[in-house]
């Protein structure tokens, strides 16, 4: 993303009121660092790993966000 990274936009997203409940899961190819991860962790982000992703475990990720969102 040319003006920002994502981090930039979780960070953005979690201090408006009115977007900071959308649920977003993380989905990357790329290696991150244990800090990277510990940010995304912070954020209450769900990571997944592209190398390792498993359409089973994307569609449940998918369903316990929304299960989310629709009990706040």
């Amino acid at each position: 993303m040319p003006e920002m990274d994502g981090f930039t936009i979780l960070e953005k997203l979690r201090q408006d009121k009115k977007l900071r409940n959308i649920p977003v899961i993380v989905i990357t190819g790329a290696d991150l660092t244990i800090d990277q991860q510990q940010q995304l962790n912070d954020l209450g982000k769900r990571l997944l790993q592209k190398s390792s992703l498993k359409e089973i475990e994307l569609i449940e990720t998918i369903e316990n966000a929304l299960q989310r969102v629709r009990t706040n």
